[in-house]
């Protein structure tokens, strides 16, 4: 068996360190959020966070896996009808914004995602780890 762990948007393989941790020797592969996972073996279990979470139910819906974990997950990023989320208004701004203050974009972003606690936080963890990150 083996965990899949999928991070997500902008995040490296860095995110899932206090996880892995706790896994000692158990076998794990690591997946670029900007790329459809691959799952070459059925035997695993797949462990998306964020942007992970929608690539991993993508993979699940396209091989048999032993079990997925979700964490802070939805099916769709932006609203649509009935199917509520972020307005797609708010993204394509997101994007456009992107290549001119792409500093500014990741911070506001990871301010609506993370609580601060003071220095070395998560959120400035994630900040400098989205620093050599091609959005």
């Amino acid at each position: 068996m083996i965990l899949h762990l999928i991070p997500g948007w902008a995040s490296t393989a860095d995110c899932w360190s206090a996880v892995l941790e706790h896994l000692g020797e158990f076998p794990v592969a690591h997946h670029c959020w900007s790329n459809p996972v691959d799952i070459p073996d059925e035997d695993c279990v797949l462990v998306g966070w964020s942007l992970g979470a929608m690539h991993a139910l993508a993979a699940a819906g396209q091989s048999q896996v032993k079990g997925l974990v979700l964490l802070a997950g939805t099916t769709r990023f932006t609203s649509d009808g009935d199917h509520p989320g972020t307005h797609p208004r708010i993204l394509q701004r997101m994007q456009a914004k992107l290549a001119d203050g792409r500093d500014k974009v990741m911070s506001d972003f990871a301010a609506g995602c993370f609580h601060p606690h003071g220095e070395g936080t998560r959120m400035e963890q994630w900040l400098a780890g989205t620093r050599n990150v091609t959005t």
